[in-house]
């Protein structure tokens, strides 16, 4: 059964005000959009957004359509999604996990606000437990392959495969996502929403000097001379203060506020473009791996922590770490290796 879709309310305060006064233990999908909408992060949000996609073309073949009550999504309910995800669409138990998450997430925040009774919460012990997530393995380059990977002409190799690209393809991109990446390295493994986001005015003075989206931290990083090559491909003495040094924001994204879902949807589409071009430049270099912007930051941890000596709070400094645990996650694959050439010792 299709769910009346109503126009969203426009103001967190109405939105709160519905769930209050409405009855939404019948709607499992209205309760959940409404909160969505009160999520500030766009990340996460997004994550919502992406459970929910999965969810509804599961409702649909159940014969729920939209209208689901949050009494009809048991235990029994909640097995056979996880089997639909495992078996139907083949998604890696990870994914599911974060899904499964979100819908618990939702469940909470309804007993919370009494929308529905604790009594069928069906979560917790006794009940249906979300499938564990299985330690992954972070994807990294070693030296030889950065080498590799640099050492692509994008210029050439790409240029005749542009002409035959949509008009909304970027010229040059491969080139732009390798440069992008190779930048990124070299800077401590800085994300590619502030390589994205970076201006002329931030690499005067010999310095690399920019603001963390991520956590509001000041970082400066002293340019060697590959970072100043890089730099020297975009950066002219036409260049004003204000230009992005990467041509691929809009100049109208100086105006727009980086905490606003606008923004973090340009970032995430350029990122996406990216990526699809870091594959095509990977392709051309021989390595098999799949490289995306983030492993970057792995890949830099690895070479740090080889070149100390092992030195762990050497690399949560220069990757910028609160905590040191977080550090261990990027190292651990590292650590495994370690212990491995040991063991061959004994």
């Amino acid at each position: 059964m299709k769910r009346d879709i109503k126009k969203l309310p426009n103001t967190l305060n109405t939105i709160k005000a519905e769930i209050k006064t409405g009855d939404l233990s019948k709607d499992f999908i209205a309760f959940y959009d409404k909160m969505v909408l009160l999520i500030p992060n766009y990340n996460t949000s997004k994550n919502y957004a992406t459970a929910k996609t999965h969810l509804l073309p599961f409702l649909e073949l159940k014969g729920y359509g939209e209208l689901i009550s949050f009494e009809e999504m048991d235990i029994t309910f909640l097995e056979e999604f996880v089997s639909y995800l495992e078996k139907e669409k083949k998604q890696h138990v990870n994914y599911i996990h974060e899904h499964i998450k979100c819908i618990r997430a939702i469940w909470m925040r309804a007993c919370k606000q009494k929308i529905v009774s604790k009594d069928i919460y069906p979560f917790g012990h006794g009940n249906f437990t979300p499938p564990a997530v299985i330690r992954t393995k972070k994807e990294r380059l070693t030296e030889e392959e950065i080498v590799k990977f640099s050492a692509v002409d994008c210029k050439t190799k790409f240029q005749e495969s542009y002409k035959r690209k949509s008009k909304k393809s970027v010229e040059g991109i491969e080139f732009h996502a390798q440069q992008m990446f190779l930048l990124s390295y070299h800077c401590q493994g800085v994300r590619v929403c502030d390589t994205l986001t970076l201006r002329v005015k931030d690499t005067l003075n010999g310095v690399v000097d920019y603001q963390m989206q991520k956590t509001s931290e000041i970082v400066g990083i002293k340019m060697k001379p590959a970072i100043k090559q890089i730099l020297g491909y975009y950066i002219t003495k036409n260049s004003k203060p204000d230009d992005y040094v990467f041509p691929l924001m809009p100049i109208e994204a100086q105006k727009m506020d980086k905490k606003d879902k606008p923004f973090k949807q340009l970032i995430s589409s350029k990122t996406s473009l990216i990526n699809a071009a870091l594959k095509e430049v990977a392709r051309e270099a021989g390595i098999k791996k799949p490289v995306t912007n983030h492993i970057t930051r792995n890949s830099y941890a690895s070479a740090l922590y080889d070149k100390t000596g092992g030195n762990i709070m050497m690399v949560k400094k220069a990757l910028r770490h609160k905590k040191i645990a977080t550090t261990e996650r990027y190292l651990a694959d590292i650590s495994d290796a370690e212990l491995d050439k040991v063991n061959e010792l004994i």
